[in-house]
């Protein structure tokens, strides 16, 4: 069965050698390579390498019967496609003794394109202040606006850190009250004198509800969005992309 991957995360490629539907055993240690490839190689271009995308190398542990590939994120050669995936080929070289001869595999590599709309989380001064309706009285507009822009940010680098490019959400109107949230704690917390006051209470209680909209989050290939990582911003790119 094809192990399927996804355009934009990295990820491990395990490979699992078998004669007859049998596993190998007893493979010595050495260096085996994969490569992948946009057309079906042959086994002299899987030896050299010539012409792929992608190679990755890893020393086979003595006696193991399958060895791990890492493989970084492979670029989407065209997003604005409508297909569901490509169909690339990873290209396998390893030994089964000690001596010269390296044995190669050729396996399909389907990567599959996230799809979804491509538009712009939308978040405004409305949706915080319709949550807080205090908002409006404490803070002026832009300061929010800023504040929104920075809380987009940070969630969008966390989806990084779980080594999405970028992301598809099937359910954005949690992201947004996720965005909404965040920014509402992060403002009452600027405006806290001393822990347990009132403006400190209101932006943890905002803080939890953020927080558990953003473990809610389903992702159209992952599970969660991994909460408390710490963000570079320079390290973001491009919007958080949302599915309606």
């Amino acid at each position: 069965m094809s192990q399927k991957q996804v355009f934009g995360k990295d990820f491990k490629y395990r490979f699992t050698p078998e004669i007859e539907g049998e596993r190998i055993e007893n493979i010595p240690s050495h260096t085996a390579t994969a490569s992948i490839f946009t057309t079906q190689p042959d086994r002299s271009r899987v030896l050299s390498g010539d012409g792929a995308e992608a190679t990755s190398s890893a020393t086979w542990v003595v006696g193991a019967a399958a060895c791990d590939f890492n493989f970084d994120a492979l670029e989407d050669p065209d997003p604005d496609s409508g297909n569901a995936q490509e169909t690339y080929f990873i290209g396998i070289k390893f030994k089964l003794d000690d001596g010269d001869y390296f044995q190669v595999v050729i396996r399909a590599l389907p990567v599959l394109r996230v799809t979804g709309t491509g538009d712009a989380l939308d978040v405004s001064f409305g949706d915080v202040n319709r949550e807080f309706p205090e908002t409006s009285k404490l803070f002026e507009a832009q300061d929010v606006l800023d504040e929104i822009e920075t809380q987009k940010l940070l969630i969008q680098v966390e989806l990084e850190a779980k080594g999405f490019k970028w992301a598809s959400i099937v359910r954005p109107e949690r992201l947004k009250l996720a965005v909404v949230y965040s920014t509402l704690s992060d403002l009452l917390g600027d405006l806290s004198l001393s822990e347990g006051d009132k403006f400190d209470r209101q932006s943890i209680r905002f803080r939890d509800k953020a927080n558990g909209f953003l473990k809610a989050l389903s992702l159209e290939y992952d599970d969660s969005v991994v909460v408390g990582a710490s963000p570079q911003k320079t390290h973001a790119r491009g919007y958080i992309r949302v599915i309606r």
